[in-house]
């Protein structure tokens, strides 16, 4: 599971519900910089972006419940 936020990055939940990779393009070079890391230790500028993602995930997984 992934968002894409308006500033065109991305954060992507892994399979296991644990691990997240966060992708956005540098500013200095136009090269896209990938950082991996775990939902339970984000970065601090990440917190929000991953709170989002959390929510999203929570009101997915409570509509495929109730189909």
């Amino acid at each position: 599971m992934g968002i894409i936020f308006n500033d065109h990055t991305r954060l992507v939940m892994d399979s296991d519900y644990r691990h997240l990779t966060y992708y956005e393009i540098s500013k200095f070079t136009g090269i896209e910089v990938t950082r991996c890391f775990t939902i339970a230790w984000p970065p601090e500028e990440l917190k929000k972006k991953v709170l989002i993602l959390q929510h999203v995930w929570v009101y997915l997984d409570g509509n495929e419940n109730r189909k």
